[in-house]
């Protein structure tokens, strides 16, 4: 049985997770002034939202090591994963 790496796994998990944004969002086409994809240019309807921090976990905790910031960036993938599939 072959055994996958962990770099090789991250690799096929964003890769996948392209595709399904796409495929997404090319099965659902619209045509709004001209726009194939419903566009928006003006800031004032874009609706508000806040940004999470890269620099803090999901329950708070501040990232202050190089191996802790490797958890939070797969705890980020992890979330994004969850919103697309979800």
């Amino acid at each position: 049985m072959r055994r996958i790496t962990i770099k090789a796994m991250c690799v096929l998990l964003v890769e996948t997770m392209v595709f399904v944004e796409a495929f997404a969002t090319a099965a659902r086409p619209s045509v709004i002034d001209g726009c194939k994809w419903n566009c928006n240019y003006d800031e004032e309807k874009v609706a508000p939202y806040v940004l999470e921090d890269p620099l803090r976990f999901l329950d708070g905790r501040k990232v202050a090591a190089k191996t802790e910031w490797r958890e939070r960036k797969v705890e980020t993938a992890s979330s994004r994963w969850r919103r697309i599939v979800v």
